[in-house]
């Protein structure tokens, strides 16, 4: 219980951290008009509130923990793979 609360501490300013950041790159996509990573920015910036909704639709109980480790695996997923991307194209064309 004591590392659930911990994790809602961290939470806090995370989520709102995360969400910018998405925000920040649907922007550059958006301006960049790079239609593949656009979108996925946006979708990964409304995550919070999809998972929010699953868990209410389900009735599931939510874990401060389990929101923390999918946003970060999200974060840390979307922009390597894009750099992986661009490193990929690079070297081989």
């Amino acid at each position: 219980m004591q590392r659930e609360a911990k994790f809602e501490k961290i939470n806090r300013w995370f989520f709102p951290a995360y969400v910018l950041l998405c925000l920040g790159a649907a922007v550059y996509y958006g301006v960049r008009r790079d239609m593949y990573h656009f979108p996925l920015s946006l979708l990964a910036a409304a995550m919070p509130v999809l998972m929010a909704l699953f868990f209410r639709v389900l009735r599931l109980r939510r874990s401060a923990q389990m929101d923390f480790m999918i946003l970060l695996f999200i974060l840390l997923a979307f922009p390597c793979g894009s750099v992986l991307e661009y490193c990929w194209r690079w070297r081989f064309s």
